[in-house]
């Protein structure tokens, strides 16, 4: 149960550093969550949302080089 809560929080802070345009924040909160074993309905309903933000963000640093 412990588990459960703690996964949802790191998906609710993750989903905020998104919104609020911090991707280094994004970036560790990602790490912990997907150290985690479990993934709370936040993150399964965002996962689609991150491929995209990793798609954009690899596109960004392929112009920049």
């Amino acid at each position: 149960m412990n588990n459960k809560i703690t996964n949802f929080w790191r998906s609710l802070k993750f989903w905020f550093a998104l919104r609020q345009g911090n991707n280094s924040l994004a970036n560790q909160i990602l790490k912990a969550i997907e150290n985690s074993a479990e993934f709370s309905v936040i993150w399964k309903w965002q996962r689609p949302k991150n491929h995209q933000f990793n798609q954009q963000k690899n596109s960004l640093a392929n112009q920049r080089s």
